[in-house]
C-alpha cells in the first residue's frame, strides 16, 4: 500500500516536471500533439527507475537507444 502510493506521488512529480521541461523549451504542453507527452515521459521514467526489479540488459538496452 505504501510503495503503491508512493510510485503515485512519485508519477505526480516526474509528470509535474516533464510539464515544466516543455514550457521552459516554449511549448504549449496542453497541445494536442503533447498532450500526453508528460505523462508518456513519467511512465517511462519511473520504470526505468524502479531498481533491482528490471534486468540490467533492459536498462542498457534502454540507454543504447536513447543515448
Amino acid at each position: 500500500m505504501v510503495r503503491t502510493l508512493l510510485w503515485k506521488l512519485l508519477l505526480l512529480l516526474f509528470l509535474s516536471v516533464f510539464r515544466s521541461i516543455l514550457a521552459g523549451l516554449g511549448e504549449d504542453p496542453d497541445r494536442e500533439g503533447l498532450k500526453d507527452t508528460p505523462k508518456r515521459a513519467a511512465k517511462a521514467l519511473a520504470f526505468f527507475t524502479k531498481g533491482e526489479e528490471h534486468s540490467y540488459k533492459l536498462l542498457a538496452s534502454f540507454l543504447i537507444y536513447f543515448v
